[in-house]
């Protein structure tokens, strides 16, 4: 098998065989990838109404997209919530050092 065949991932998105070429992505990845899209066009397909498979394809971009833009919010609201969980604890480290500094320099003095 040549080199670039071994690049190709052959998957089924609503029965329909797709090539798909994986990039630096391993294989399982690639599939787990368009199994999703499958999962989501197929539930898609199954509400009612009429909906062809280019737009159903849409919508299930739509769908995804808003996934990953919930899921990055997410990751955004908790870095801003860590990064000033860190400031509080590195201002109260802060506090504690000036605190002892002033501790030893009276202890010093008394001796």
């Amino acid at each position: 098998m040549s080199e670039e065949q071994n690049d190709i991932v052959h998957v089924e998105i609503l029965g329909r065989p797709y090539p798909i070429k994986r990039g630096q992505l391993d294989t399982d990845r690639v599939t787990q990838i368009a199994s999703k899209v499958d999962q989501t066009m197929q539930a898609l397909m199954d509400r009612p109404g009429n909906f062809d498979k280019e737009a159903v394809a849409v919508l299930a971009a739509i769908n995804i997209a808003d996934e990953l833009m919930v899921l990055r919010d997410d990751h955004d609201t908790s870095d801003t919530s860590a990064r000033k969980k860190a400031v509080q604890i590195e201002t109260i480290l802060t506090e504690i050092e000036t605190t002892l500094d002033e501790a030893i320099a009276k202890n010093t003095n008394v001796v």
